[in-house]
């Protein structure tokens, strides 16, 4: 059988990966506008539960995408600052130039400052498009839970802070 989860969030980004940093960009009010495009997204815990039942329950042959939120690009970042109690990106960006920015970002990383860019040419082309799955069988046969995505974010904002990589609400 196969597993395929779709965009975590939650408690324990330490790296942070790609969902994290989505996160932490908006949390440090990095991302100055929004682009159309939506993801599906799962909380981290649910991906856990959803890889123990699939290995206890999962049928031999079977495609199980642990996914239980559809969600535009744009009400994400309203609902991230919503939860941290900040101002969420207003600016649209069209297609072209948030892809250019990104591009000019990735370019600056490589040759001047040689960290990691906030965002790719690649992330921005996947978060332009709507990736919307279906994780209703994974739900129905295997009882992956759904965890309401606000609850994901306020434990992923509350690790970020209790782990100082963003200050803590209420102090700026």
């Amino acid at each position: 059988m196969i597993v395929s989860p779709a965009l975590p969030f939650g408690p324990g980004d330490i790296r942070p990966t790609p969902t994290g940093a989505m996160v932490l960009a908006l949390l440090r009010g990095e991302v100055p506008g929004v682009g159309e495009g939506g993801f599906c997204a799962i909380d981290v815990d649910d991906v856990a539960d959803g890889h123990l039942a699939a290995e206890l329950r999962g049928r031999i042959g079977e495609k199980y995408i642990l996914g239980n939120h559809n969600i535009t690009f744009k009400a994400f970042c309203e609902l991230v600052c919503e939860v941290a109690g900040k101002k969420p990106p207003r600016l649209p960006l069209p297609s072209t130039l948030a892809r250019g920015v990104a591009l000019g970002m990735e370019l600056w990383a490589d040759h001047v400052s040689h960290e990691r860019p906030n965002a790719t040419y690649k992330s921005v082309r996947y978060l332009q498009r709507l990736a919307y799955f279906d994780g209703s069988r994974a739900q129905r046969e295997l009882g992956v839970p759904v965890t309401p995505l606000r609850d994901s974010i306020e434990r992923a904002i509350a690790w970020f802070e209790l782990k100082g990589m963003v200050r803590p609400r209420g102090r700026g």
